[in-house]
């Protein structure tokens, strides 16, 4: 699934200092690249369907990877592509840590 966070602030942080949080928050469970206007957080592992037990007849509706992308702007964007929901918990709580940190209106769902 396909979600968009958006976190407007009051100022735009400085791109080395929102890199450094993407960062600490993702420690070694993630690798961040820039490129271009973003930054893609690369995950580790194959999506997985928590789901498959309980609710078999439903199919997985992800890609092959993991990954997130967050986008440098006022308003921030947080979005994720094809993403199974470890990947949407994780751009989640990146999104709640910036909009907390940088006492910022978050908008959007996971």
């Amino acid at each position: 699934m396909a979600r968009d966070l958006f976190i407007s602030l009051p100022v735009l942080p400085e791109k080395s200092l929102l890199e450094s949080v993407i960062q600490s928050f993702f420690g070694e469970a993630g690798e961040v690249e820039w490129s271009e206007d973003r930054w893609i957080v690369s995950l580790p592992g194959e999506p997985s369907w928590p789901y498959a037990a309980l609710l078999p007849e439903v199919g997985k509706d992800y890609g092959p990877e993991r990954w997130l992308e967050v986008f440098y702007g006022n308003p921030i964007n947080v979005i994720t592509r094809l993403a199974d929901p470890y990947t949407n918990a994780l751009a989640k709580g990146l999104a709640e840590c910036i909009t907390l940190y940088w006492e910022s209106t978050l908008e959007g769902s996971v």
